[in-house]
């Protein structure tokens, strides 16, 4: 669920909120602008009536924001769900179906979620339309349960079929747009189709760095991911660039010993060694040594060095003539 202090289309730090509702957040007008399609839609007081109701719905997620209690959440939107009248409310109904469906899907309840998320997704359809912006993110939610259980024939046709309609509706750039395609390339990773991945990717790094910036957490993270797929294909010299790119990102940002930057160093390390160059192995390697021994994370620096000394022996270097 997303984080309530970040603007709804470009997750940056929001500046106001809907002055109707006061709970979607925007950085600024030009994001509001871009977003009054789609929340005039689904904006509460418009679609909710009953007050209590919508302080009951509130207060499950409420209880999965502050303290990822699901168990206490599913409780709550089914007693909301079987006091809530389908006639009398429809709109409350889908919301509060969508909300338990995310909370089976968070305990690892794939089956009552999958039948969850196909009811809910069918009255939102029935209700609201394919296209109303609240179905399409059921359906987005739909593949990202299917995603997570590694049911890529599944997710794959419900992703492409959200992707393309909020193509149609709000363009390639909208946010919602971008993270559905993001999606479909860890889809392709998987299934193996890894030239559409990889256009796919690069595509979403491209948009996320105009809307978010180059350093935001979710386009180091898209970098990311192509990096590893480009290991994995193999693709060595593009990873190796990528992977320096996301490594000046992670230094500064996290540290030079955080997990990230550990790893896309070490990553780095596997790409020279698969290219047979020795030397930035060496050097690479010296540098996370030295970089654990700066933090006093000397065990840790033994490790490295250790290790080495074993890659060192396995691959000895040419003596050097005078």
């Amino acid at each position: 669920m997303m984080n309530d202090s970040l603007c709804i289309v470009c997750l940056k730090p929001s500046q106001f909120a809907c002055r109707v509702c006061g709970r979607t957040k925007y950085c600024g007008g030009r994001c509001q602008s871009q977003d009054a399609l789609k929340h005039e839609n689904i904006c509460p007081p418009v679609l909710l009536s009953d007050d209590i109701k919508d302080e009951v719905y509130d207060a499950a997620l409420k209880v999965v924001n502050d303290y990822g209690d699901y168990e206490a959440a599913e409780k709550m939107f089914l007693t909301a769900l079987s006091k809530e009248s389908t006639n009398a409310n429809p709109r409350l109904t889908i919301n509060l179906m969508r909300g338990l469906s995310c909370t089976y899907a968070e305990q690892d309840k794939y089956d009552v979620a999958k039948q969850s998320f196909d009811e809910c997704l069918a009255k939102s359809i029935e209700i609201l339309g394919r296209d109303h912006m609240e179905t399409l993110d059921i359906m987005n939610e739909f593949g990202d349960l299917y995603v997570k259980y590694k049911k890529y024939d599944l997710a794959e046709p419900i992703l492409l079929d959200c992707f393309e309609r909020r193509d149609a509706l709000f363009g390639e750039n909208y946010t919602d747009t971008i993270n559905t395609m993001y999606k479909l390339g860890v889809v392709f990773t998987f299934t193996g189709r890894y030239a559409e991945a990889v256009q796919i990717y690069i595509d979403c790094i491209e948009k996320r760095k105009i809307l978010l910036s180059k350093n935001h957490p979710i386009t180091f993270e898209t970098m990311m991911k192509l990096a590893e797929l480009y290991m994995k294909i193999p693709y060595y010299t593009k990873a190796v660039t990528l992977l320096y790119e996301c490594f000046h990102i992670s230094a500064p940002k996290f540290g030079s010993i955080h997990p990230h930057t550990i790893r896309i160093m070490k990553l780095i390390v596997q790409a020279f060694a698969a290219l047979g160059k020795d030397e930035e192995v060496d050097g690479m390697m010296e540098y996370i040594a030295a970089a654990y021994t700066r933090h006093g994370e000397h065990e840790l620096a033994e490790q490295i060095i250790e290790k080495l000394k074993d890659y060192r022996s396995r691959h000895p270097r040419a003596e050097k003539k005078d």
